[in-house]
């Protein structure tokens, strides 16, 4: 089996897979393309209780899964992350890693990309700063083991990220801290 997760003939195997779908999908203004690459994710991800919905499948792979196009494969992610908030891409180079909102839950989806998720955990009080080498919570700040979820996303970016990035990152985080004026407790 190939990287990718197809054979040598370049198909994708048959054996049996399961996707979970929230029924809620199904109510809601998805194209057909959108809810395609929806279940296709559904059936890589991790839906353990630890999981929180995680995968990393290759853009490649879900085409091949839905038979779309890969450019219609990165315009339904793209809705569904920033439109329908059903997903968060975590970009790390040429690698994504994928989150699927949990089934049953309403909650919007945090925002993809790493300036735009620190920002979110800002506005949650979640407060980060370097320092010598290491990341730690600022004064005042909620912990993140409380939202695994949040937590997930927040290591894979702190793991996957060039250091640059990260620190870029965080500077959307401290800017919220400082706007706050938190006081620690």
């Amino acid at each position: 089996m190939a990287d990718d997760g197809t054979n040598s003939e370049g198909k994708i195997p048959t054996r049996p897979r399961f996707a979970k779908c929230d029924p809620a999908w199904l109510q809601m203004d998805l194209s057909g393309r959108e809810l395609r690459v929806l279940l296709a994710l559904s059936l890589h991800a991790d839906w353990r209780p630890k999981g929180q919905g995680r995968c990393y499948p290759k853009r490649d792979t879900l085409a091949l899964t839905t038979r779309l196009q890969i450019s219609h494969v990165s315009e339904a992610i793209g809705t569904l992350s920033e439109e329908h908030r059903l997903i968060t891409v975590v970009r790390l180079g040429r690698k994504n890693v994928y989150y699927i909102r949990p089934v049953g839950d309403d909650k919007p989806m945090p925002p993809s990309n790493a300036e735009p998720f620190f920002r979110f955990l800002g506005e949650r009080n979640y407060f980060f700063a370097a320092h010598e080498g290491s990341i730690q919570y600022l004064p005042g700040s909620k912990n993140l083991a409380d939202e695994p979820l949040l937590l997930m996303i927040f290591s894979d970016y702190a793991r996957g990220l060039t250091t640059q990035r990260l620190l870029e990152a965080m500077k959307a985080n401290e800017t919220v801290y400082h706007k706050k004026k938190v006081v620690p407790a």
